[in-house]
């Protein structure tokens, strides 16, 4: 039985372009969002590489709306249904929207890569990277410029007047040489991440959000299975035009995927969130302690007296102040240690109650800062310090003690914005991007 003209002229998959673009448009800008709200909005610190995804994500929205509006030209309908006018514009587009593909994957590899410089500080890493950038800089270039003068003249492109490359070894070698350029990209941090002294379950974490970008080659590969020449081609390019623009889309989610993390850390370590964390631990140890006997009973019992303490004492605000630092120590057990968070400083301060007195030790919670603590010109102070024993006459000194406590307040992360140098390295002007307080605050606590 034979198809009716009028039957067939309505097989068309316009629908489904605009459903894929705009699907992936917008996860593409929900991710971008996040990544500008996390790094503008809660850490302060928007740097050049949160730029180029937002320019990023600006070429990504030209490129899928061009390939959108070229359903009006008759991508996604029949060639033989189509006017000599609408194949001209439908090519015009077509010429447009490969430009910007491949200005978009230049972009989306130049976020990556200045990503890369930015969380790398070591000299040798650094200049690998740019030594990167610049290859994968002259290969986008390069596709960019190919595309535009592959035809003499440029405008031979829709006009089929004139001279033009063969589509499609060109075509072939700019997905292979896309993909090997993502590869390097995407394996250039594994060697660095490796090395780094953390353990295997953070480790395993990086790794994995790093790999994730290993998506976007595999997009890369299935799109070349579409790559091809067709008669039928406003038709048949529905599915490779689909597969570009998710391709640069995934490609930018995976570049902002290592970024949202301070969102939720930020989230978690709010005042109110903390409290309710411990309020929760004081109500399940409260439960435990009626089920549990023998050795294990008694140590849920000192838990649930000390975290007891520790919710009378602080604040409404969710941590603590001068008094309740006092009201704390000066209420905790013999034998008893609790540890007091220095959360600018990455550290904390242990405070053993013993018979000799108040057994004072500071250590460092990030090992990779004793490095910036020994370089000359900043503190030279090691951490874990030795224990310093405040002996009990002193302790128990009203004076003393007030003035103890009240600097041990000070270290609040909240009370840092009085305090805004910063430590530098050694013979080096670079400025840490660690939060600090003023060294003076250290080296009287020490």
């Amino acid at each position: 039985m034979m198809t009716s003209r009028a039957e067939y002229l309505d097989d068309s998959l316009a629908g489904v372009v605009f459903a894929v673009i705009s699907s992936v448009l917008a996860a593409a800008f929900v991710m971008v969002a996040l990544r500008v709200y996390a790094r503008a909005i809660l850490i302060s610190k928007f740097g050049i590489d949160d730029w180029a995804s937002v320019i990023s994500l600006v070429f990504i929205v030209i490129c899928g709306s061009v390939v959108a509006w070229n359903t009006r030209n008759g991508l996604g309908r029949h060639l033989i249904f189509l006017t000599p006018e609408q194949i001209e514009a439908y090519m015009k587009c077509f010429f447009i929207s490969i430009v910007f593909y491949n200005v978009s994957l230049g972009a989306i590899k130049a976020t990556l890569l200045l990503q890369y410089y930015r969380v790398f500080p070591l000299p040798t890493i650094r200049k690998v990277i740019l030594v990167v950038g610049v290859i994968v800089g002259m290969w986008c270039v390069s596709q960019v410029l190919f595309i535009i003068f592959s035809c003499t003249p440029v405008s031979a492109f829709w006009t089929r007047q004139g001279t033009c490359i063969p589509n499609l070894p060109g075509w072939h070698i700019n997905a292979a040489g896309n993909i090997i350029t993502d590869v390097v990209i995407l394996i250039l941090p594994l060697p660095v991440i490796n090395s780094l002294t953390l353990g295997m379950r953070q480790k395993i974490i990086l790794f994995g959000i790093f790999c994730i970008g290993f998506f976007t080659c595999a997009i890369s590969f299935v799109r070349i299975r579409f790559l091809r020449l067709s008669p039928d081609f406003t038709l048949t390019n529905v599915e490779a035009a689909c597969w570009s623009v998710g391709e640069l889309c995934a490609g930018l989610t995976c570049a902002c995927l290592p970024t949202i993390r301070p969102r939720d850390d930020a989230a978690y370590n709010t005042p109110e969130f903390r409290n309710n964390m411990v309020t929760s631990l004081y109500q399940s140890l409260l439960a435990f302690e009626s089920l549990i006997t023998g050795p294990a009973a008694v140590a849920i019992s000192r838990c649930k007296r000390m975290i007891g303490r520790l919710l009378r004492a602080k604040p409404g605000a969710g941590h603590l102040n001068a008094q309740a630092v006092q009201d704390v120590l000066s209420e905790l057990p013999q034998h008893v240690t609790i540890a007091l968070d220095i959360c600018a400083q990455n550290a904390a301060v242990l405070n053993t109650k013993t018979p000799q007195g108040l057994v004072v030790e500071p250590f460092e919670l990030l090992a990779p800062n004793a490095t910036v603590m020994s370089c000359p010109g900043s503190l030279i102070r090691q951490f874990p310090a030795s224990a310093t024993i405040l002996p009990g006459h002193v302790a128990a000194d009203t004076n003393f003690f007030a003035a103890f406590t009240d600097l041990l307040a000070q270290f609040d992360v909240h009370a840092l914005d009085d305090y805004a140098a910063k430590a530098k390295k050694g013979g080096d002007e670079h400025v840490e991007e660690r939060d600090t307080t003023s060294p003076v605050l250290v080296t009287d606590m020490l």
